[in-house]
């Protein structure tokens, strides 16, 4: 259970994230709030888990859809972001090496670069080590295991382009 001090503070931080336009919907949980930096114009919808253990940065104008879940460190979320219900960001992995449990392997962590102006339908998982281009449409039910480029619109497990928004 946290500490009625590191409540407080995550409490202070929340309000100072509201001055600059940020909107939270109901159950919105920031572990290790200090890690989040939050652009303006932010909406965080209901019952989003955001697990920090390092830097997040999220820009502006963004739309982070409900039930979502953005774990680890070093992702960047680019301004006009827009994500559907129960999407995952998942910055971090497990060792699979046959010496040790799994649990007791250490964990990786690439990062996660998302461009501007990004979609992502949905129920779809963006998982450690990619960097998804500028004006990219992720389809529902996606599962981003590689890097998109710029302009893609991406379905599939994983997924990959069948189109681009600029032809």
């Amino acid at each position: 259970m946290k500490s009625f001090a590191r409540k407080f503070v995550d409490w202070i931080s929340c309000f100072i994230l509201r001055l600059n336009g940020t909107r939270f919907g109901k159950a919105v949980e920031i572990i290790n709030v200090r890690f989040l930096s939050l652009g303006n114009n932010a909406f965080i919808g209901n019952f989003v888990r955001i697990q920090a253990s390092g830097s997040i940065k999220i820009k502006d104008n963004v739309y982070i859809g409900h039930n979502n879940y953005i774990f680890g460190k070093n992702i960047y979320i680019g301004n006009d972001f827009m994500s559907g219900p129960n999407v995952c960001i998942m910055a971090g992995n497990h060792g699979l090496k046959l010496n040790a449990p799994i649990n007791a392997q250490p964990t990786t962590n690439l990062g996660i670069r998302i461009g501007n102006d990004v979609w992502v339908g949905c129920n779809a998982t963006i998982l450690d080590g990619v960097v998804i281009g500028d004006h990219v449409v992720i389809g529902a039910g996606s599962v981003v295991t590689k890097s998109l480029p710029n302009f893609s619109i991406c379905v599939g497990n994983p997924a990959h382009p069948i189109s681009y928004r600029n032809k």
